[in-house]
């Protein structure tokens, strides 16, 4: 088979798949262009959570804005969309870091003694308003979290796990973007 044949051969096969689609129900080929579009976004967030385990819904959607709609904003309007990504994830960071310390029954203060902090308020203040001091609490908590619940198997009797997830304490964002700029 020369090269001429091999052409042939590859627009035979181009058209068959045209009409194959061509003859598909509509329903089918939005649900085969959602499949894709979903595809894109779970290797997206496989990817973002690789790098940052911590990292949020709006992370995850600002990185998809990034790989694929990027060049149809103007520089302007993208960085508008930045900003307001960052604060939106900045916002869902604080629900869960208080979803967990309320979960883990830590006060504030419990908090700045554990991680050696001055005071309640200091940490307070450094997890509302994004101070660096801040960056301790993900691996402060990380090793909280494995004594609750080591402390938890054990009390039951049970095997302690070789590897207890850390709780979701979102601070590598900052540590990322404090690097960005």
């Amino acid at each position: 088979m020369d090269f001429t044949d091999l052409v042939k051969e590859s627009e035979k096969a181009d058209l068959a798949y045209m009409e194959w689609y061509a003859n598909l129900p509509e329903e089918k080929k939005a649900q085969m262009h959602l499949n894709s579009q979903h595809f894109v976004a779970d290797k997206i967030r496989h990817d973002v959570k690789l790098e940052n385990p911590f990292a949020n819904k709006s992370d995850v959607a600002m990185r998809f804005i990034e790989l694929t709609q990027r060049e149809e904003y103007p520089v302007d309007v993208f960085a508008f969309i930045q900003e307001k990504m960052a604060k939106r994830s900045e916002e869902e960071w604080q629900v869960r870091f208080k979803a967990m310390k309320k979960k883990l029954g830590w006060s504030y203060d419990q908090m700045a003694k554990f991680m050696g902090a001055g005071s309640g308020n200091a940490v307070k203040a450094s997890i509302n308003r994004q101070l660096p001091a801040s960056q301790n609490c993900r691996s402060v908590f990380s090793k909280q979290w494995k004594k609750v619940l080591k402390k938890t198997f054990e009390a039951n009797n049970e095997k302690t796990l070789t590897h207890i997830p850390p709780p979701r304490c979102h601070l590598l964002r900052s540590a990322n973007q404090a690097a960005a700029r």
